[in-house]
């Protein structure tokens, strides 16, 4: 899964809970061989293979997302909070399988829930659902799997996370008609 990077968005104040996050990700997803990145500001967590970006802390959320974003090369991520604790083995084929709908599909975005995929910008297919960009918080912080440059489309430097999936839903009507 060379298209896909895996990026975690936190911050200092939050590095408590870096190594429960990692550790139960490691537990659940051991065959993971994607890049994983941590958005962090001074303090680093040096285990597990875990590429930490350091970005002020001055940044807002949507800022310190969009120069992340801007430091991976991969086409796809799979975006995720520090608090999105992994609880279950996570399926590898299931992801390549969502990845490659999203790259077959030119998604913008596909949520992963788990026993369904929702996403915008798609094309029929039966597991996967379409996001109507009518409905309140199309645009949300929830796991999944953006394309890197859509994603930041979404993203307005002021704005934090709250900001983001209500103003980025706004946005989404405007982007995706």
């Amino acid at each position: 899964m060379e298209r896909l990077s895996i990026l975690v968005s936190s911050f200092d104040n939050y590095s408590d809970l870096w190594p429960p996050f990692f550790q139960l990700f490691h537990k659940y997803w051991p065959e993971n061989k994607s890049d994983l990145y941590l958005i962090t500001n001074n303090v680093s967590y040096n285990e597990n293979n875990v590429n930490c970006l350091h970005l002020s802390k001055n940044n807002s959320w949507s800022e310190s997302v969009k120069q992340a974003l801007n430091q991976i090369n991969s086409e796809y991520v799979l975006f995720t909070l520090e608090d999105f604790l992994v609880k279950e083995k996570v399926k590898t084929e299931e992801i390549k399988h969502v990845l490659q709908f999203a790259i077959d599909n030119k998604s913008t975005a596909v949520y992963l829930n788990k026993n369904r995929f929702s996403h915008i910008r798609f094309s029929s297919l039966k597991k996967f659902q379409l996001i109507n960009n009518s409905r309140p918080y199309v645009v949300s912080t929830q796991a999944a799997i953006w394309n890197r440059i859509e994603f930041l489309k979404y993203l307005d430097s002021e704005e934090s996370a709250w900001d983001f999936e209500k103003n980025g839903s706004l946005r989404a009507k405007n982007i995706n008609g």
